[in-house]
């Protein structure tokens, strides 16, 4: 039966296919854009960033239209298997750092100290994202370690499906942004990609398992 395939994944016959009319027989798309609706997506992530934050950190975060100062931090990382997407959390450094002491029971937080945090923090986050994400659509997701950067970073090659925007009690920020996939060149999204079989996986993303990157299927989270 139909089903969905990585274009990575695909064979080079599959790549070369052509339809009547001379067009490639399969285009590429977005993943999640078939399996879910954005408020679908949107509420998985909500949940899952709220629950982590104050599971791990003690804060509790809002949502609402709050601008982010300029003094910034930003952890990255991408679905490399299973979805072809990426996630992305600026936050106000203020707040990073208040939570990492409220998650070390430290009253300094050093710069490592915030790395350290940061990463292990967004890593917890997206193992629940993908856990919640193989739960809905049965399809396993891997991505790799989160990447800290000082100030705002933005992805090559990508831009902003959606971006969740929270404040906690000290009126300090963070924005959850969701990328896709650029456009191709001949303006292109793609559709589902006829397949036998989904791309494969196994395992479950450790909880606490540091900046190792993670993977969703099996059990799940």
């Amino acid at each position: 039966r139909p089903s969905i395939v990585e274009y990575y994944d695909m064979t080079p016959e599959l790549m070369e296919a052509r339809d009547g009319n001379g067009e490639p027989a399969y285009n590429f798309g977005v993943i999640l854009n078939y399996l879910f609706s954005v408020a679908e997506l949107e509420r998985i992530l909500d949940q899952a960033l709220q629950d982590v934050t104050e599971r791990t950190a003690g804060v509790r975060l809002r949502q609402g239209d709050r601008s982010l100062g300029e003094d910034l931090c930003t952890v990255h990382i991408t679905f490399d298997k299973g979805f072809s997407t990426s996630l992305t959390l600026c936050a106000d450094t203020g707040l990073l750092v208040r939570m990492a002491g409220n998650s070390f029971h430290e009253d300094t937080v050093t710069p490592e100290d915030l790395e350290e945090f940061s990463k292990e923090y967004f890593n917890v986050l997206c193992g629940k994202v993908a856990g919640a994400m193989f739960q809905a659509t049965q399809v396993p997701a891997h991505f790799g370690p989160p990447a800290f950067y000082h100030g705002h970073y933005e992805p090559e090659g990508r831009e902003a499906q959606f971006v969740l925007t929270y404040c906690d009690e000290h009126s300090e920020g963070a924005q959850l942004i969701h990328h896709v996939a650029c456009p191709r060149e001949d303006g292109k999204t793609g559709g589902r990609i006829p397949s036998e079989k989904a791309s494969d996986g196994s395992g479950r993303f450790p909880a606490g398992a540091g900046s190792a990157g993670g993977r969703a299927g099996g059990d799940g989270l």
